[in-house]
């Protein structure tokens, strides 16, 4: 399998371990940051490549970093 594609599916499990944590639906989040629930569910299945605006709101929302959802995903993907 392609690293870039691994990268991509490593954030979404990210992006899906944070929203379960904390108790949202993808629908419920979807909502939050204004965006179709099937665009959420594509970032967090990595089929679709999150925009770094988007990742920083995210992250945003949560307080976290985004390193935090890159972190492990960078170095696996060189």
């Amino acid at each position: 399998m392609n690293k870039r594609i691994d990268m991509y599916k490593s954030v979404g499990y990210r992006l899906a371990e944070c929203r379960k944590n904390n108790g949202l639906s993808q629908s419920k989040l979807s909502d939050i940051l204004k965006i179709p629930q099937r665009t959420y569910a594509g970032y967090e299945l990595g089929d679709r490549r999150i925009p770094l605006d988007m990742l920083l709101e995210i992250a945003n929302y949560y307080k976290l970093s985004v390193a935090y959802f890159v972190e492990n995903s960078i170095s696996e993907a060189v």
